[in-house]
Parts: structure tokens; sequence; C-alpha cells
């Protein structure tokens, strides 16, 4: 076997293949040892593979070194490698029907004539399997020889129609607008987000299905939302080569609907084109900055409907529950309450210690477990984010000033960080809530006593007397009232702190100020 010039033996395969994943990560390695070189023609080396590893090696970087290692140990400018399905899969490993999403069909077909004869080729493989599945040696052998028959018919495998060519699909996760690195394997798993994480993972198997569609998710800055949507796309991507997936945020929507709306030369014909049938996956962030005018809404509501109607997968994430959402209309609102809504709590010890293992892993550097378990009990980091700014600065100020990395050392990197006042002035509480709660100030500091500006504002009288030192009468001064009615706001708010309306606004409202 071999293209027109250069004939390979087996052995001269393996030799090939095995010095080719020498060179590679043991990482990379572990899943390309059972992976059998079958062929070389065309200047392709062909290797039979599980679906998993295909599913893996066909992103872009990764075939591409595939393809440099080749052409080293070859010796042929052109050579590359291609994967093959593998014709028979161990009892603990997908069989071939599951192997077919791994690869798509070009083929001047319809979408439903390609299904049908993928669904005839699927149960032709199934058929041959039960009737006489081939061990791994026997396999070997029957491509050993210098036959130029098909790979399939070698693997005593039902031949695809002709029209049909099986190719391994490219990843384009630049119209995605996904982080690769953001994946459910760097992610961490605990109490304060095993509901989100599970749910996230459902998803990602299942893309569309009525229990989890939408998802949406919700939590304070820095504990993971973000995190999670990638991972979700990324999964989705790698189960599903065929869905189109985007991440986007709500203000990319916003701007894009009024581009659209305003802009002579687009139209809105094509914007919902765009954003209803160009799509399978939408995974859209920060929904609280979406929520504006009525056109806005009454667009994504029509989006929304129109993706959930054609089983297309829709995730949400925001800094608060979609009740909470300012000037949110009912029908929209119910519609993101449809699927799962989930919570996600900000991580307990453990759960600060394991991620911040997790991150020092990441980074090549070794801290041991009594600096990890300081950073983690320390209550000066709110959110993950935050822990991880603290993890890198320990990092950075002991490879900087080339000191030992001991517990002293640690707590010196941070010692800067532990005295700061975190303590915010009025103002900025003002600020913060007006701009959280979407109202002015104004209205907040006024005589107005309508539901969506009472709370705000006994939620901000609340905040100032927890974290500045105002007294009772100069908090009421800046609104305008008494100090026996600053304090009624304040035993409102503390007899309601239980209360997700409250407990959720303290939460955020602190993290946005900072407050440790």
């Amino acid at each position: 076997m071999g293209d027109d010039r250069v004939s390979f033996t087996e052995q001269d395969l393996k030799e090939v293949w095995a010095g080719c994943i020498n060179n590679i990560d043991s990482f990379m390695r572990s899943f390309l040892t059972e992976a059998k070189p079958v062929s070389f023609e065309n200047y392709c080396l062909q290797v039979e593979a599980a679906p998993f590893v295909i599913n893996r090696f066909s992103e872009p970087e990764r075939q591409e070194l595939l393809n440099r290692l080749i052409v080293e140990h070859t010796g042929i400018p052109n050579a590359t490698v291609c994967f093959v399905p593998r014709s028979s899969m161990n009892s603990n490993e997908t069989k071939h029907s599951s192997a077919l999403p791994s690869v798509f069909i070009e083929t001047p077909n319809t979408q439903e004539e390609n299904k049908a004869i993928l669904a005839q080729f699927s149960s032709g493989i199934a058929a041959k399997d039960t009737k006489n599945e081939l061990t791994a040696e026997s396999t070997a052998t029957s491509v050993s020889s210098s036959s130029k028959k098909p790979i399939a018919e070698q693997m005593n495998m039902p031949t695809a129609p002709a029209n049909i060519k099986y190719v391994i699909p490219s990843r384009d996760y630049s119209s995605s607008n996904l982080k690769r690195n953001l994946t459910f394997d760097t992610y961490v798993r605990g109490d304060n987000n095993d509901l989100a994480v599970g749910t996230a993972i459902a998803v990602a198997q299942n893309p569309g299905n009525n229990y989890t569609n939408p998802v949406f998710f919700y939590s304070g800055v820095g504990l993971g939302k973000t995190h999670l949507m990638h991972a979700i796309g990324n999964e989705i991507i790698k189960n599903y080569p065929d869905k189109r997936v985007l991440y986007t945020s709500a203000i990319d929507f916003l701007n894009d609907f009024l581009l659209h709306l305003h802009d002579n030369s687009k139209s809105m014909a094509e914007f919902r084109s765009k954003w209803r049938n160009d799509i399978d996956v939408l995974l859209i962030d920060d929904m609280q900055f979406m929520i504006d005018k009525d056109s806005t809404q009454d667009e994504f509501f029509h989006t929304f409907e129109s993706l959930r109607d054609q089983n297309k997968q829709i995730v949400i994430s925001s800094d608060r529950p979609p009740e909470q959402l300012p000037k949110i209309t009912d029908r929209l609102c119910s519609r993101m309450k449809q699927g799962m809504v989930v919570d996600i709590q900000a991580p307990k010890l453990e759960t600060r210690i394991a991620i911040l293992h997790k991150k020092a892993e990441q980074n090549n550097y070794h801290l041991s477990d009594d600096i990890l378990t300081y950073i983690a009990e320390s209550s000066y980091y709110a959110n993950v984010r935050e822990l991880e700014g603290a993890l890198i600065r320990v990092i950075l100020y002991l490879t900087n000033s080339k000191k030992e990395p001991t517990l002293e050392n640690a707590k010196e990197a941070l010692k800067t960080l532990q005295t700061q006042n975190n303590e915010p002035n009025p103002e900025a509480i003002l600020k913060a809530v007006c701009e959280y709660f979407q109202v002015t100030e104004n209205n907040l500091t006024g005589t107005k006593r309508d539901q969506g500006i009472v709370k705000p504002r006994q939620i901000a009288m609340y905040l100032m007397r927890e974290h500045t030192g105002l007294s009772l009468v100069a908090i009421g001064k800046k609104f305008g009232r008494n100090h026996t009615t600053v304090m009624h706001s304040c035993e409102w708010v503390e007899n309601n702190i239980k209360d997700s309306y409250v407990k959720n606004s303290l939460t955020n409202l602190r993290d946005i100020l900072k407050i440790k």
C-alpha cells in the first residue's frame, strides 16, 4: 500500500505512527496509543480510531501538529494524517452508530435525503456488528495487504453510497466566539454549583431537550456563569460538529438590532435570519444589560420563540433571576422561566481550595496546601475571579522576587490587598444601587413610593448603615427623610434577609462595590 512513489509495509506504518506519537505530550499520546495506522494512500496516512479520539484530534491545532510530525517521519512534504472510524469497539466503547455524528456528509443531496441515507448506513453497520464482530487482530490483518479496496470494504463494513464523502469536521470556533480553554475539565464542581454543572452537562449532551430549554443561570459577579456557558458551547461542538453555536452578550444582540433598525443598508429580515435561522445553540450572557426598550424586548421575545419552536437550545445568564430583571415584560419573564432557572452560589472553603489547586496546576506552579488554604480561608476574596487574582499575585510575587514558596512569603504578597480600605463612600453606594436597579438618583432620593423604588431605597439605606460611618440622621438627609424612616428601612431589610430578592441584591451590590 502507498501512493504512486512510496510503498509502506504494515510494519513501516506502525513505526511511522509510533515515531509521530512519541513526539507529543503524554496527555495527547494517551488518546492515540490505541489508534491504528491502516494505509498510506494519496499522501495521507489513514488511522483507525475511536469516535472520541476523532472528535478530539480533528481540532485544527492538533491536526496541524500531526501533519507536521508525519511529514518529518515519512520525508514526504505533502503528507497528512486523517482518521477513519474504528471498525470494531471494545465492550466499553461506543458502537459505529454513535460514531457517525463525529463526521459530516459532503453531498449534493437534500438534508432529508442525507438523514435517510445515514440512517440506512447506520442500520447496515449495526447489522454487520451483530453478525460478525471483528477482533483488533483480524482487522489489522485484513488491512495490511496491498489491496487497493476501500477501507470500509477491507474492514468488512457496509460501503457508503458513492455520492457520500465522510470527512473530519473542522471546528469553527471563530464564528462561535467560544474560548476553547473554558471547558468542563477546567471548571471546578462543588456544592455551590452542583446543580448548575449538572444542568450544563445535560444541555451539552442533549441540546434542545424540553426540560432544559431554556436554561437560565444567575449569580453574583465572578462565580463562573460565563465559564459554564463556554463549557456548554465547547462540549456541544465536540459532540455535535454540525451544530452552529454562538456565544454572545446581550449588549451585542442589542447593538446588532439597533444597527439593522437604523442603517438603511441593512434589513430586519437579514437580522432575523441571522439570529433565528443561522444558529442552533444561542448562549447569551449578561441579560441584565439588554432589557431596556419595548422594541428590543419584542425582538428578543420573537427570536426566543423562533429558536425554541425549532428545538434550538437557548442558554441565558444574568446577575439576577428573571423576575428581578428591570423593566422586563411578563411574557418574556415567563418564557425565560419555562426551562431550568439555576442559582450559582459563592463557593465554600473546600471548593475554594479545589479551585486554587486547579488554577495553580494550570499555571504550572506548585504551592503547598497551607498556602492555598490560607488564600481560600481569607475573607478578602468574594468570588472566584478575585480568588484567582490573589493566587496569580502570589505566584508573580514569588517568581519575580525569586523567593521560596513559603506561607510567610505568600502572606507578604497579599499584605497590600488585605490592608486596603474596602468600605465604599455613600455616593458610590447611591450610584451602584441606581445602576443595578436601573432607577434615577432623583427617584431614589425623592418622594416616589412605587414598589420599584421603595425596595431599592431601603436596600441603599441598609448598605449605607452597614458600610459607612454615617449616622441614621446623616443617612436620612441623603434621602430627604428622618432617622426613624432609615431605622425602619434597615429593619425591613434585616427581617427579609433570606428573601431571594433581598439576598441576591445585597450579594450583587457588595460584589459591585468590592465590599469584602
